[in-house]
C-alpha cells in the first residue's frame, strides 16, 4: 500500500477536528525480524498533542453509537427485534394478540457517521405489522442485536442478525455454554424456517479499522430503505437469507494500540474458557 503512496494521517485535535493526510510521501522498509518500519516527515506548528493513525480511525465508542443510533430508527422502517418478533408469530398464527400492532411509516436507517449526533429516539415502539402466511410476513425486517460475550477489559463483543420475517418460528436458537451472558434480559434469536446463514465480521485484525467502515455501510445497506417499496435492500437481495454480523471482532485490542490481539487471546475474545470453545464448537448451528 505505501508503494501506492498510502499516507498516515495526523490530527491535532486543539486545531482541527478532523484527520488529515501527511503532505509529503513517506518511506518504508522491512526490518530483518519482519517488522514493519515506516519513516515520515512531520512540522509541528505547536507545543499541543499530535496524534498519527495508520487509517482514519474507527474506535469501539464510534461501533457503539452506530448500534445505539440503528436501534432508535428500527420503528422508522417497520423493523421487528427479537425483543418484539412474537407479536408477529401470534398475529401469522391469527392470535388476537398482535391486533393492535402497526407498522411504522417508511424511512432510512443509514447510520450517522462517527461523531455525528445521535437522532431523536424515536416516539413509538417497533411495529411488527400485520402478517399472512406461516412465520410473518417477508416484507418486513427482522433485526436482533446480542451480547454474545464481554472481553477481559469489559467491553461488548456482539453479535447482529438481519433478514426478512419470512419463515420466522417462535423457537429460539439455543444458549452456548459460556455466551450470552444477558440472555435472561435479552433472549436469544428467534429460529428460521429453511434459511441458511451468511456471516459477516470485521477488525479480526484490529488495525483494519477500514473493514469496520465497510461492515457498517453494509448494515445500512441492507436496513436502509429504498425503491419506494417500503422495505429494507435486505429484502430484496436475498430474503431467503439470515445474515449474522460481528461488528468487532477484537474491540479492547484498539484502545491497547495493538494492530493484532495479543498471543493469549487469538484463540476467542472471549473472557473465559469455556466461552471460548464454546465460540469455537457453536458457530455451525447459530449461522
Amino acid at each position: 500500500m505505501y508503494n501506492h503512496d498510502l499516507r498516515p494521517l495526523v490530527r491535532v485535535p486543539s486545531l482541527s477536528p478532523t484527520w488529515e493526510r501527511l503532505c509529503s510521501r513517506c518511506e518504508f522498509n522491512i526490518r530483518p525480524s519482519l517488522e514493519l518500519q515506516v519513516t515520515f516527515d512531520y512540522v509541528f506548528v505547536s507545543t499541543a498533542p499530535v496524534y498519527f493513525a495508520f487509517y482514519y480511525p474507527f474506535s469501539y465508542a464510534d461501533c457503539q453509537r452506530l448500534l445505539n443510533n440503528i436501534e432508535r430508527a428500527l420503528p422508522g422502517i417497520g423493523a421487528v427485534t427479537g425483543l418484539t418478533a412474537d407479536s408477529v408469530i401470534a398475529a401469522s398464527a391469527g392470535s388476537p394478540a398482535a391486533s393492535a400492532t402497526a407498522k411504522a411509516p417508511g424511512g432510512s436507517i443509514l447510520p450517522a457517521a462517527p461523531g455525528a449526533t445521535a437522532p431523536p429516539a424515536a416516539p413509538s415502539p417497533p411495529g411488527g405489522g400485520s402478517s399472512s402466511g406461516g412465520g410473518g410476513s417477508a416484507d418486513g425486517i427482522y433485526y436482533h442485536r446480542e451480547l454474545m460475550c464481554y472481553t477481559p477489559d469489559g467491553r461488548r463483543l456482539e453479535l447482529l442478525t438481519i433478514t426478512s420475517r419470512a419463515g420466522i418460528l417462535a423457537e429460539r436458537e439455543p444458549v452456548i455454554d459460556g455466551l450470552f451472558p444477558d440472555v435472561e434480559v435479552v433472549p436469544r434469536v428467534h429460529r428460521f424456517r429453511g434459511k441458511p446463514g451468511v456471516f459477516v465480521s470485521a477488525r479480526v485484525h484490529p488495525g483494519e479499522t477500514s473493514a469496520s467502515y465497510m461492515v457498517h455501510g453494509l448494515i445500512a445497506f441492507l436496513l436502509q430503505v429504498g425503491g419506494g417499496r417500503g422495505a429494507g435492500h435486505c429484502l430484496r437481495i436475498a430474503p431467503t437469507h439470515s445474515r449474522r454480523c460481528l461488528p468487532a471482532c477484537s474491540p479492547a485490542t484498539p484502545t491497547r494500540a495493538r494492530s493484532a490481539p495479543p498471543l493469549s487471546s487469538r484463540s476467542s475474545p472471549c473472557s473465559t474458557p469455556t466461552a471460548s470453545r464454546a465460540a469455537t464448537s457453536g458457530w455451525t448451528s447459530s449461522a
